[in-house]
């Protein structure tokens, strides 16, 4: 595992999350960088998960945001995952979102700033490069 273009890596249950030290102003490249690794943007389906990846985040890189997957391009407010198709079950959005900017905010981004949270963005976003947080599924 190339750790060079890692900011950090930690565990939970089966699964582990990557954060890059790389930054990408599109979900398509945070989706490659993640497959680099044998993972994929991460699917936060839970409060635990959510409190312990934010936890993470803020004792790695607490200015920065990070592509987390999420999409409502097809049908605006139903978030599914880009991986799989499935629907989005967790939500912790901060206060005054999903705010759909612009008409075209169809990506998510966790947040760790105003108490932390979930935030609809751009799915590209060439102003706005942002890092990523991977999810690899371990192997028993």
């Amino acid at each position: 595992l190339d750790t060079e273009q890692l900011e950090g890596t930690t565990t939970i249950g089966n699964n582990s999350y990557l954060i890059s030290k790389t930054f990408v102003d599109n979900y398509e490249a945070a989706q490659k960088f993640c497959s680099d690794y044998g993972a994929y943007v991460a699917e936060i389906d839970s409060e635990e998960e959510f409190r312990f990846l934010l936890e993470f985040q803020q004792s790695k890189n607490a200015i920065y945001d990070l592509f987390i997957s999420g999409t409502d391009a097809a049908t605006e407010d139903k978030w599914l995952h880009q991986r799989t198709g499935a629907e989005v079950k967790f939500f912790k959005w901060v206060d005054g979102q999903p705010s759909n900017t612009w008409g075209s905010e169809n990506c998510l981004e966790l947040i760790s700033y105003y108490g932390g949270g979930m935030n609809d963005m751009k799915c590209v976003y060439p102003e706005r490069p942002i890092r990523i947080l991977c999810e690899k599924e371990s192997i028993e």
